[in-house]
């Protein structure tokens, strides 16, 4: 097995590293996939760098890089057999069992128990040790001598339990709601613990995922586990993607602000089963601005930002992807009909902080930006403060520190550009991210065909 780290196993180039795959009378008959080894490079650099000692490909190494770092390789190579050979079959096998490992701990007991549950067998998963598991209630006699879970709930548990003992990163999260709640039908009067019967069928589950570094394969596995889940007990399931800052290894972290976007390319190509695609989109190095689909019947085109709301009103377009900044500037009538969650920012009124009492007090001031129209909303009707609006279409920041402006309504990442500008937030107008738009006349006319097409997109985003 070439590539003796964990690093070099779960690497997106290069030849797959931790399947063999069995040929039975020349046919893929079965494909085995391996967990990692102890080898963890990034421990021996933190080490090396001043940490805790470290015995280089013995024990201690990142707990979840012993299974799921890399797991979605196996997984598409598997996918990519089983299209040609649809009979393959893909199961797991662990290394380093029985050795001063993690692999008997509660992170990959619940990655064993994830990878039953959406169907997947580990073949030697009875030299596993279940002990710390048995706390949270699990017992094989219990499960019939099975690992899936059965209930959503348990697992929804089992995942916030262990994600609780993550001291080292803000770990993922679930929460939820119940739609049936009226606060207005709120009584300060009633009692602090109701033991009437609760009706929850109406209750929405969100899953906040994070995908900085190792989180990323360990959330692909809980996401697929939580969606059969909420798919067998028909439970309303939501997913909802959380930047974190990645500076730990990079020189001048405070200057040099980095965020994750979401999850990285050997993810999404898991994520992207819904067939539709254009090849020839992703020539990097082509000129042409219109692509067709042939086999789906789609036609795609390329337009700058602020000009796919006035395709799609127009009806040039049917469908469009844009920012939410564009919408709301460009005000065209359309359907807004997706959150598609990427390119998330903020639209903010910046300035020095010397300015924040001009806005508290609604005193009359001068606000420089490239959104006139956001900002007038915001100052005239939800602040309803008197201001006097100035366009301008590059370096926004500049007007407060030459005098032109008191403050500017601008989009905000990281704020990088302002602090180095001795600009702060002062108030945050809307967040901000992709949204996909729809021709008010082709969503009737075309209403089952562009349905399906939203259907699939967010079945993509699951």
């Amino acid at each position: 097995m070439p590539g003796d780290t964990i690093q070099a196993q779960r690497a997106p180039s290069g030849r797959h590293s931790r399947t063999i795959t069995v040929l039975v009378n020349g046919t893929p008959k079965y494909i085995i996939g391996f967990s990692n080894t102890g080898y963890d490079e990034d421990r021996k650099k933190e080490s090396d760098n001043g940490g805790r000692p470290y015995i280089y490909g013995n024990s201690d190494y990142h707990s979840n890089s012993f299974m799921c770092q890399g797991i979605n390789k196996i997984f598409e190579y598997y996918y990519d057999t089983k299209n040609l050979f649809p009979d393959v079959i893909l199961y797991f096998y662990l290394l380093d069992v029985g050795k001063k490992t993690y692999v008997d701990n509660l992170s990959n007991n619940l990655t064993y128990r994830e990878l039953y549950t959406i169907g997947f067998e580990i073949l030697n998963i009875e030299d596993i040790a279940f002990h710390e598991f048995y706390k949270l209630g699990f017992s094989r006699e219990e499960y019939g001598f099975s690992y899936e879970y059965i209930s959503f709930n348990k697992f929804a548990n089992d995942l916030a339990y262990i994600s609780s003992k993550n001291s080292s990163n803000e770990p993922a999260y679930l929460k939820c709601i119940d739609l049936n709640y009226d606060i207005d039908e709120e009584d300060d009067e009633d009692e602090l613990y109701d033991y009437d019967f609760k009706d929850l069928t109406n209750t929405q589950y969100i899953y906040t995922f994070k995908t900085l570094g190792a989180q990323s394969y360990d959330n692909f596995l809980a996401m697929w586990t939580l969606n059969i889940l909420a798919e067998k007990e028909d439970k309303n399931l939501k997913f909802e993607f959380s930047k974190e800052k990645f500076n730990f290894r990079l020189e001048d972290p405070d200057e040099n602000v980095k965020w994750t976007e979401d999850f990285p390319d050997t993810i999404t190509r898991l994520f992207e089963k819904i067939g539709i695609t254009c090849e020839e989109m992703k020539d990097k190095d082509t000129r042409k601005l219109i692509f067709t689909d042939e086999e789906h019947k789609l036609r795609f085109f390329l337009a700058k930002g602020p000009d796919v709301p006035t395709y799609v009103e127009y009806g040039a377009a049917d469908i469009g992807i844009v920012g939410k900044d564009t919408i709301l500037e460009e005000g065209r009538r359309l359907y807004e009909v997706l959150d598609l969650g990427y390119g998330k920012c903020r639209m903010c009124v910046c300035g020095p902080e010397s300015a924040r009492e001009l806005l508290q007090h609604n005193q009359q001031i001068r606000v420089a930006t490239k959104y006139p129209n956001i900002a007038k909303d915001y100052f005239y009707n939800r602040k309803h403060q008197t201001v006097e609006m100035i366009k301008l279409n590059g370096s926004i920041e500049l007007a407060p520190i030459v005098g032109l402006s008191e403050v500017i309504v601008d989009i905000v990442e990281t704020g990088s550009t302002l602090r180095e500008n001795g600009l702060t937030v002062l108030e945050e107008v809307c967040p901000l991210s992709a949204r996909t738009v729809v021709n008010q006349v082709s969503m009737r006319m075309e209403n089952e065909r562009i349905t399906k097409l939203i259907q699939d997109l967010k079945g993509a985003l699951v």
